[in-house]
């Protein structure tokens, strides 16, 4: 049964009584390990039932407040291992209101509700940890059964994709979504509101100020992967607003064709004869075009739609409208590029939105133009790319056309025009992140720069914080606080602390994918910035009866290597339950952690701060400045990519092992070969 009393949510069923509330403690850490860390240790190293000990911190008046529930978390987990529910229950009435510890109470609740047969209540409690985070895989695959299980196959469907969204080398998670579109087509289910993965509709786009449309152009590859590699583009539809032109790629007039809604073209590439032509459906008619490449120009500064994207394996449906000119042409005999040639500002209303939000404070949304544009002109010079400036996904800044502008971003963006962030006369390299946890992390801790103006500072009035002992890394990473990038109506939980449950034999079964491991025998932390980033794993196995051992360095190699879907940050704290065979991470933040906080600059933002004000705390020693200057004409050597070609880890007896990320943590699931 479930009910509200006045604010609260009440869960009443065969094994426990669930409730909540969102008091949210301020994080303050200790200078030695607590009793309740060292029993917890105990407790997951050995399996022994320590909660007398823990009962006497739990009723303990003098213990702080994270010690006491600490040990409820432990007492509660102990409790539910042995089946005993009225003790579970006491335990999760003192830790359920502190988040992210009560993620794991609300999947070890579901689970039993679900072994109990209360299908209802267990997919309810579900449901609450994944509005928290979205991203909780574990509890999203467990409610998808549920959801099966209670007839309701659209939302089970929903689940399964997002699943696949996340982990696209899942290979259930497609067809079971699949499995549960069919039944719900069958069943004639009604249909109820879902979770989605972006979708964009068709877009008006409006007008562009003076200062927008005159800023400088940027060329943007739009058939590219998340990670920069090209799709092997064979064919692509396309419409445009209005009447258009094409012209060969130094600008000389070809042909002019007719424009407007539901006009369709398709270009085709064919390799054998180095073939480029134009299909107009609607005349009936094709053409050739030159081998070289050619551009299409819209006869007014309006959009133009590419539909599909069509590779050798399968049809890519993008529906994304773009405003200024596309340019294609064929790359090495073997494919198209297309690339969006649009000014600098134009373009960036499409990254605000993409990247930080259009319903984000004006503010932030002012922070975030200054950095995306700082970072376009600095990509712009530097050899990202050999064919054009930025690729469209997040290895450079997430371009998705006009879809998600509003007035706000046009606002932001027009407000800024012309704006960088500069250091000793040069635009800087202005890395940004979804979220800092609280704090940002060095360039030279991440290996992605060695900038002095991207160095490591707290993210919020708390100034005295520590990872020198076992108990400061409980407190860090499994509470929450009054900092700027901290759950507020902008920011989920789940943005800025999260836990991933992951079996050994999930995460072997992962990193075989990656690394002849065989089967994993143990993972550890061996080394940590002073910022709390994890800047090496070690990973021991044994694969064909020879142990091996891999010590993994590279910060997006560990993000991705240490549980299905990768996980969100490098900064975490890893436990191993050795009765359940099992490995908690508990983590701060969301991306490398460098540079600028989205959710930092919102807090900023409500606390009354301006955009100049937020660039300088998280750009020290950089300064905004109206002139674009000469960007820097220099290889950018000493930053990886998001998956460099050729990444490779050593293992401790000398074998050089070739990693092949595949489509495991991009978005689009078509293989790619190369960055061009």
């Amino acid at each position: 049964m479930i009910r509200s009393l006045r604010g609260r949510t009440e869960f009443t069923a065969v094994f426990f009584t669930v409730s909540w509330c969102c008091a949210m403690p301020v994080c303050v850490l200790p200078a030695s390990t607590t009793a309740a860390v060292a029993l917890r240790t105990q407790w997951l190293s050995v399996g022994t039932d320590v909660r007398p000990a823990l009962d006497e911190i739990r009723v303990s008046t003098l213990a702080p407040w994270f010690d006491r529930s600490l040990a409820a978390l432990t007492g509660f987990q102990i409790s539910v291992r042995l089946r005993q529910a009225d003790r579970a229950a006491e335990y999760w009435n003192d830790f359920s209101d502190h988040y992210p510890m009560r993620q794991i109470g609300l999947l070890e609740l579901a689970k039993q509700h679900a072994q109990g047969g209360d299908t209802a209540v267990a997919e309810q409690l579900l449901s609450r940890a994944i509005s928290d985070d979205s991203r909780f895989i574990e509890a999203r695959r467990i409610r998808a059964s549920l959801r099966e299980k209670l007839h309701n196959y659209r939302a089970a469907a929903a689940d399964y994709e997002m699943i696949a969204m996340h982990i696209p080398s899942d290979p259930t998670a497609i067809r079971d979504a699949q499995t549960m579109r069919l039944r719900a087509a069958v069943s004639q289910e009604a249909a109820s509101p879902i979770e989605k993965p972006f979708a964009p509709s068709a877009i008006t786009a409006a007008p562009l100020p003076l200062a927008v449309s005159s800023s400088p152009e940027m060329a943007i590859g739009i058939s590219t992967q998340d990670n920069g590699n090209l799709l092997r583009v064979r064919s692509y539809r396309f419409s445009v607003a209005c009447d258009f032109s094409v012209t060969g790629r130094d600008g000389k007039p070809i042909r002019s064709y007719p424009g407007g809604t539901g006009r369709i073209y398709e270009v085709t590439f064919t390799p054998a004869k180095g073939h480029i032509s134009l299909a107009d459906r609607a005349a009936g008619r094709t053409h050739l075009l030159p081998t070289q490449g050619f551009r299409i120009v819209p006869s007014t500064f309006s959009t133009f739609s590419i539909d599909s994207l069509t590779t050798p394996r399968s049809t890519l449906r993008l529906n994304r409208i773009y405003r200024g000119v596309l340019e294609v042409f064929p790359y090495r005999g073997e494919r198209l590029i297309l690339v969006n040639r649009i000014p600098m500002d134009a373009y960036l209303l499409s990254v605000l939105p993409a990247e930080i939000g259009a319903d984000k404070p004006v503010e932030a949304l002012k922070a975030q133009a200054v950095a995306a544009r700082t970072y376009a002109w600095y990509a712009r010079g530097s050899c990202f790319h050999k064919t054009f400036h930025l690729c469209s996904g997040q290895h450079c800044q997430v371009y998705r056309g006009v879809a998600g502008e509003n007035d706000a971003v046009r606002h932001a963006v027009a407000a800024t025009a012309g704006e960088v962030l500069i250091y000793e006369g040069r635009p800087v390299a202005a890395f940004y992140h979804a979220n800092c946890g609280g704090m940002t992390h060095n360039g030279t801790e991440t290996g992605w720069s060695r900038a002095p103006y991207l160095r490591g500072t707290i993210d919020g009035p708390l100034a005295d914080v520590s990872f020198n002992d076992h108990a400061a890394l409980y407190r860090w990473y499994l509470s929450t606080g009054s900092y700027y990038s901290a759950a507020s109506q902008y920011i989920r939980q789940g943005q800025f602390r999260w836990v991933r449950v992951v079996t050994r034999r999930e995460m072997s079964r992962h990193l075989n994918r990656f690394m002849r491991i065989g089967e994993l025998k143990s993972v550890s932390v061996l080394k940590r910035s002073a910022t709390g980033l994890v800047q090496a794993v070690k990973l021991t196995g044994v694969y064909k009866k020879t142990p091996v051992s891999f010590t993994v360095t590279r910060e997006h190699l560990i993000r991705a290597y240490l549980a299905p879907g990768g996980i969100k940050s490098a900064s975490f704290l890893l436990e191993y339950d050795v009765v359940a065979d099992t490995y908690y991470l508990w983590g701060a933040g969301w991306g490398h952690g460098m540079g600028m906080c989205q959710s930092g600059a919102c807090g900023l933002a409500e606390r009354g701060k301006n955009y100049v004000d937020i660039l300088t705390h998280y750009y020290p020693g950089a300064v905004t400045s109206r002139q674009y200057g000469t960007p820097p004409s220099e290889c950018v050597s000493d930053i990886p990519a998001v998956r460099a070609p050729g990444d490779s880890v050593e293992s401790e007896d000398g074998e050089w092992l070739m990693l092949d990320f595949g489509d495991e943590i991009h978005r689009v699931v078509e293989q790619a070969d190369e960055t061009p």
